[in-house]
């Protein structure tokens, strides 16, 4: 063989080798290699997104420089920068620090090539980004925010923070209804006569809209009946069969069924006077609806989510286990987080959009509920109580300006056998709560 023949050959080798290293450094596995686009413009990189176990695992540098972040790499992790935000993610480590508050992932970040790689939809989403597939071409879409702020505006028949404890009291025509702690009956009060009456016999969920009381008959677990009625509890008119969850707001009602299979609830909308229901999300456990957005935590998987008021627009803002309470506030989101096994925890605040995460209060916080001004919520304390019995449940309720001022408390229990729950903040700003000893409610201040 000739020289020449031999360096033809030499070369063509060394071509197709090159060619094949190319074509596997941006490849998916299958074969097919992925485009990146972010705001219809293609993204130029050195690293392509490839595909493992069906998760889409992109360059965290491409797509966060891409959005204007900023991203330090010291070998062994690599730090975002997204305005006053922190996100750290340490290869081989599933937990990430955003803010320096731990969060689990399913998926490590991973070096390939020299370039470290994170799923796609947990950095875009982290990022701020709508991401969209077509066949190999990804297309990322900076999400602006809202130029008109929640503001809370939209008449409410209750609380957000009262209808989390079940909207379990109200007031209105110049009676109190509410429900008795073990009885499960709503109880009926004339407050010029304190004359006592059952309106139902088993019910949560009180709500005004227009002149009529709204409340749920529960009938077990699956069979609630969501009901319009007059002053007095009678008669009593079904609105809707098998709803848990309900909140009338713009005349609409926002409820939730569960699946009886699953025992995992789903949340739906529907007109107020009839017509079709409208799915909204899956696995909802805490809810909070405002004039623009709704807020649903599924305690499932951990998913806070937050969408349009007709379901539209998903964005998953964080994923956080065992959160307790979520409350909407001035612009700001704040939830509880704690475990039932440990009596402490923390309370965090953070902006609609899902940035500023922070650290609120470290307290572990149950029934949030703004109101004028403040934030009222129970608490565990770290305090012993008769027998050195580690406190498990709320002994004290308490309140705080949105910007951490002026903490409060309003009550407290050294009582070993005392717990308060259901505290609920009415419309005049009057603060009621009930305990696990009687059948009552009691009236702070």
């Amino acid at each position: 063989m000739s020289e020449m023949k031999k360096f033809i050959m030499a070369l063509a080798y060394i071509v197709l080798i090159v060619t094949i290293a190319s074509i596997s450094s941006i490849a998916a596995v299958g074969g097919s290699a992925y485009s990146l686009f972010m705001d219809g413009k293609e993204i130029e990189s050195d690293a392509a997104p490839y595909m493992v176990n069906n998760r889409l695992l992109a360059p965290v540098r491409t797509i966060s420089e891409a959005t204007g972040a900023y991203v330090d790499w010291n070998g062994k992790a690599a730090t975002i920068y997204r305005g006053e935000d922190r996100l750290i993610l340490t290869v081989g480590s599933d937990t990430a620090l955003y803010n320096d508050i731990k969060f689990q992932m399913d998926v490590a970040p991973v070096i390939n090539n020299g370039r470290i790689f994170l799923p796609l939809r947990f950095i875009s989403e982290w990022l701020g980004l709508e991401v969209n597939f077509d066949n190999d071409t990804v297309r990322m879409y900076k999400l602006l925010a809202s130029q008109t702020p929640d503001t809370m505006e939209a008449v409410k028949s209750n609380s957000n923070g009262n209808l989390q404890s079940q909207a379990q009291l109200i007031v209105w025509q110049d009676r109190m209804y509410f429900r008795g702690s073990y009885s499960a009956n709503i109880i009926c009060t004339d407050l010029a006569t304190g004359e006592t009456s059952i309106v139902a016999p088993r019910g949560d969920y009180l709500q005004v809209w227009g002149d009529n009381l709204y409340l749920s008959h529960l009938g077990g677990t699956m069979h609630n009946r969501f009901v319009k009625t007059g002053v007095g509890g009678n008669p009593a008119q079904t609105v809707l069969e098998g709803a848990m969850y309900c909140q009338i707001q713009d005349g609409w009602i926002y409820y939730s069924k569960t699946d009886e299979k699953s025992f995992k609830s789903a949340l739906y909308r529907r007109l107020l006077s009839g017509g079709d229901e409208q799915p909204l999300a899956a696995y909802t456990s805490l809810i909070v609806i405002t004039d623009q957005h709704i807020f649903v935590y599924s305690r499932d998987d951990g998913v806070l989510l937050r969408m349009n008021l007709d379901g539209s627009d998903k964005r998953r803002l964080l994923v956080m286990t065992d959160i307790t309470a979520l409350e909407y506030a001035e612009g700001n989101l704040y939830f509880g987080q704690g475990s039932e096994f440990k009596p402490t925890g923390c309370i965090y605040k953070m902006n609609v959009d899902g940035a500023g995460l922070q650290v609120f209060r470290e307290e572990c916080a149950y029934n949030i509920n703004y109101h004028d001004g403040w934030l009222y919520y129970s608490s565990r304390t770290t305090r012993d109580y008769e027998g050195n019995v580690p406190c498990w449940f709320p002994k004290v309720i308490r309140r705080i300006h949105p910007d951490g001022s002026d903490l409060e408390t309003l009550a407290e229990t050294t009582d070993a056998y005392r717990a308060f729950s259901n505290l609920l903040v009415l419309s005049d700003g009057s603060v009621y709560y009930n305990d696990n000893l009687d059948d009552s409610w009691s009236k702070i201040g």
